[in-house]
């Protein structure tokens, strides 16, 4: 019976057209979050990367970027297991439990890390990272980067298929 709803509600154009609306300009800008986490999709779509990396302490971060579908794999990094809980709903996404701490430097090399052990993504795929800084602040998404897994230059050529 859910599969069959859920069939039923996706294939509704109104949604869909709904869904992948921009959300309205409130005093001549969108809020920082929902535009991050459209660029996000955009700009992963944009370079080929391999997934999106969600950096998340209540899950915000990932919901701004699920809603946008983006046809790639979303990442969810969080240290609570809680929310990886709560993530598991989310179309597209995995989560990967990770003690974030440190500057935010410190933070992406400690979560490509997890990343690459994990299995999930292999060194040299790029990825795009959404997260607030500093990412102990719940709400503050606000950073967007694409980075190269194992490396720690920000990644400013990328070829798909090379």
């Amino acid at each position: 019976v859910m599969d069959r709803v859920a069939r039923d509600v996706e294939g509704d154009p109104q949604l869909r057209a709904r869904l992948f609306e921009i959300s309205p300009i409130v005093n001549d800008y969108r809020t920082l979050p929902e535009a991050i986490g459209q660029a996000a999709c955009q700009v992963a779509k944009n370079v080929g990367a391999a997934a999106i990396l969600a950096f998340t302490q209540t899950g915000s971060t990932v919901a701004l970027v699920a809603k946008y579908r983006p046809g790639l794999p979303i990442l969810a990094v969080t240290p609570s297991q809680q929310v990886r809980r709560r993530l598991a709903l989310y179309r597209g996404v995995r989560s990967l439990r990770v003690d974030i701490q440190g500057d935010t430097e410190a933070q992406i090399t400690s979560v490509a890390a997890a990343v690459l052990d994990s299995g999930l993504l292999q060194c040299g795929d790029v990825v795009v990272i959404t997260m607030g800084s500093p990412v102990s602040a719940p709400g503050t998404t606000n950073l967007l980067k694409v980075h190269r897994l194992g490396s720690d230059h920000l990644h400013e050529e990328h070829k798909p298929g090379a």
